[in-house]
């Protein structure tokens, strides 16, 4: 397992009032005791979106300056523990949505809320669109901070499976999968390049997940959907369009090109599935 412990984490209680000076630190250490008490109880649950690139990109405000307005705290686990997570986050002090969690099974998603704080927590089964409009105006707003939990894949745009996957890092998902998010958005805003690249600025592109961007799962999972393929390219292509205006210093804006275009070689070279095949050919009709 790579643990990667990036930045301190404060003595706070969990489900305790973010600080009024720095309410994205506050998110991210309660996301950290989130992840810390699930591990403690033998269940994965692992950060996701903005507050884990935070953590991972330790530089990232101070060179990017992001201004995201982080509002959620965001985390991948397995379907198979759904029940263990409703334990985890009981016992953090969360109640239940009972109306969706038990009279709506099939909703897809669990709804927890802590009375003290108003801290919101969604947990997303099967999936999580951070596509989604409502999403996105929610966190603009920066309404109460809010917890999601998307179980097995999480879809952006395209489908991003983790099955198997969670437990090569902690406490977020994999590097490979966490720049995936940023890609894969199909209105892919500033934010979402400045998230990218301080991925790219701050961890190699190498074919293994030790503290690196796992290029070869990328290549892997492009090379199953030719969208997933078209959407990270273009996006790739937009990072690098975006570093004269990132904030970077020229010696790491050449550093982030060489891993673009290493992770983008590697992606076009990968033996592409049948069905990536046929979707190529299918989308070259339409075009």
């Amino acid at each position: 397992m790579n643990q990667t412990s990036r930045g301190s984490v404060d003595d706070e209680p969990v489900g305790g009032k973010p600080q009024q000076g720095n309410p994205v630190k506050a998110l991210v250490v309660e996301a950290l005791k989130v992840a810390r008490a699930g591990n403690e109880m033998g269940v994965v649950l692992r950060m996701i979106g903005p507050l884990a690139v935070r953590h991972h990109c330790p530089q990232l405000s101070q060179e990017i300056q992001p201004t995201r307005v982080c509002a959620d705290l965001d985390f991948a686990g397995y379907a198979e523990q759904s029940e263990r997570i409703r334990e985890v986050f009981a016992t953090l002090g969360y109640h239940e949505d009972i109306e969706i969690n038990v009279l709506h099974p099939g909703a897809g998603r669990l709804v927890f809320s802590h009375p003290a704080t108003q801290t919101h927590a969604d947990v997303f089964l099967e999936e999580l669109n951070f596509c989604h409009p409502f999403r996105r105006e929610r966190c603009r707003r920066g309404r109460l901070p809010q917890a999601a939990v998307a179980l097995e894949r999480a879809t952006f745009c395209h489908p991003i499976p983790w099955a198997g996957r969670l437990e090569a890092d902690d406490p977020t998902i994999p590097l490979a999968e966490l720049l995936l998010q940023t890609l894969t958005v199909s209105d892919i805003d500033e934010q979402d390049l400045v998230e990218a690249v301080a991925l790219l600025g701050e961890h190699e592109v190498a074919q293994d997940d030790a503290d690196h961007i796992n290029a070869a799962k990328i290549a892997e999972l492009c090379a199953k959907q030719w969208a997933l393929w078209r959407a990270c390219s273009c996006n790739l292509e937009r990072v690098i369009s975006f570093l004269p205006r990132s904030g970077l210093s020229d010696d790491k804006r050449v550093v982030v090109s060489a891993r673009i275009a290493a992770l983008l070689r590697l992606t076009d070279e990968f033996p592409k599935d049948p069905e990536w095949q046929q979707q190529a050919q299918t989308a070259d009709g339409i075009s």
